[in-house]
């Protein structure tokens, strides 16, 4: 009796003792997103080149695969047809590879720039990024 109590006992502690955080499964993820959104979640948390005002996103790894998911919390401006492909990939391609390539300054000044600020570097990708987004038709254009 004094064993079967014990057993039980511990049973209970192993059972308790499972794991209870519940892990949201894993997402979607549009494969020509990939690239191009960890470079520019990883350039933008950058310590020292990215951004320093508040983060939408705990980690450079969170911002990266919610911009490549399919259906992102956050609105990521990949144009996205009713047919379910993307308008704009070369367009976020060459922006995001445009931010890859700066320097740390560069980046700073991009990432850390005030909103009027009229004179930045990937001003032209960025740009062309918009209009591919503005011209796409059946989309509605967004003020990113």
């Amino acid at each position: 009796m004094k064993h079967s109590f014990h057993l039980a006992i511990v049973l209970l502690v192993l059972a308790s003792c499972g794991r209870t955080i519940q892990e949201d499964p894993p997402r979607d993820l549009v494969e020509h997103r990939i690239e191009p959104c960890t470079q520019w979640c990883t350039a933008q948390f950058s310590p020292e080149c990215g951004r320093i005002d508040e983060q939408a996103y705990p980690s450079a790894q969170e911002c990266a695969e919610d911009c490549a998911a399919v259906s992102p919390v956050y609105a990521w401006d990949w144009a996205r047809r009713a047919d379910g492909t993307d308008a704009c990939v070369d367009e976020w391609i060459a922006a995001a590879a445009c931010i890859d390539a700066l320097t740390c300054t560069e980046q700073r000044a991009f990432f850390r720039r005030p909103g009027t600020s009229t004179d930045y570097p990937c001003k032209e990708e960025l740009e062309a990024r918009r209009a591919c987004f503005r011209t796409t038709p059946g989309l509605e254009p967004t003020d990113d």
